[in-house]
């Protein structure tokens, strides 16, 4: 929109990741650090991107996806963030200046949409962490234009075993609005994102003033009027990489975009 400075990444799939290279060489159509460099190259000369796959292969023996769902965990995120400060220019708040939080009992959509395998338990433990500012508000918006006022770390331990991803930032809403009264520079992030995006804000809110989070999945309007309007400094599209490929998601941007 020449206002804003625009990220883009594409979140790798943990099948990517963490299945061993043996196997991976033998699923066509995989090669996942490849269609990154595709993708990413395709971006055009005025979008930054933010290569996240080597970053994340890096750490692929640690608890940086899920095993019964196919999400990021907070980890997986926090390296997401890391990369996105790189292509920013800024220093990351290092993981352990923020305060942890654990949840038990975590059964994501792998483990109930594969007939609730067995052999994909024991139950998994929802890591979350805080944001390093104190007094950071979350304001979402459903989809029936309802607002509330959420923690940004939800405490999510009385929820189903299928909700507790709904720690990250109150779970997908059309829109959401992440204010750090800590921060006096009226800085602007917009993230673009579909559910993998949720962990981001928790890190990202200690860069910025406001943060707007539009699920391009439900939310009815222009990013790029929208972009204008708040004065938004950075940009950031934020989607797992199968998102990025599915004809039906990459329409829902383009219509919001135009």
């Amino acid at each position: 929109s020449g206002v804003s400075n625009v990220y883009a990444m594409a979140i790798p799939l943990s099948s990517s990741i963490t299945l061993p290279d043996s196997l991976l060489s033998d699923i066509p159509g995989s090669d996942q650090a490849q269609a990154e460099k595709d993708i990413l190259a395709g971006m055009g000369q005025n979008i930054k991107t933010v290569p996240l796959h080597d970053a994340l292969n890096a750490h692929r023996t640690e608890f940086i996806y899920f095993r019964t769902d196919p999400h990021w965990t907070a980890r997986g995120a926090y390296l997401g963030y890391e990369a996105f400060c790189e292509a920013k220019g800024i220093a990351p708040i290092p993981l352990d200046a923020h305060r942890a939080v654990n949840f038990d009992g975590f059964l994501g959509t792998l483990y109930f949409e594969n007939g609730c395998d067995e052999k994909l338990l024991p139950e998994e433990t929802i890591e979350a962490f805080y944001p390093v500012s104190d007094g950071v508000t979350l304001t979402v918006t459903d989809a029936d234009d309802n607002t509330t006022d959420c923690p940004i770390v939800a405490d999510v331990s009385e929820l189903h075993a299928l909700a507790k991803y709904r720690t990250f930032s109150g779970g997908n809403n059309p829109f959401s609005v992440v204010t750090n009264p800590n921060i006096k520079d009226d800085s602007v992030l917009i993230l673009v994102k579909e559910s993998f995006g949720n962990p981001l804000p928790a890190f990202l809110c200690d860069h910025y003033s406001t943060i707007y989070i539009i699920d391009y999945r439900s939310w009815y309007g222009n990013i790029i009027d929208f972009a204008r309007e708040v004065h938004a400094d950075d940009l950031l599209f934020a989607n797992n990489i199968n998102a990025v490929n599915s004809g039906g998601n990459v329409g829902f941007i383009a219509m919001k975009i135009k």
